[in-house]
């Protein structure tokens, strides 16, 4: 499991990935599951 700091460093960079590739359809089909395992990781789920 990623510590809180480096987790909040990934999603964020994660988050403007996903964000750049819907709006240039790069990659589209794997974006969906990206940003669920990304949610998965995420030590503040609970």
């Amino acid at each position: 499991m990623l510590q809180s700091l480096h987790y909040i460093v990934l999603a964020n960079a994660t988050q403007e990935f996903i964000a750049l590739a819907r709006q240039y359809h790069f990659c589209e089909e794997m974006l969906d599951e990206i940003e669920r395992r990304l949610y998965a990781e995420s030590p503040f789920r609970k």
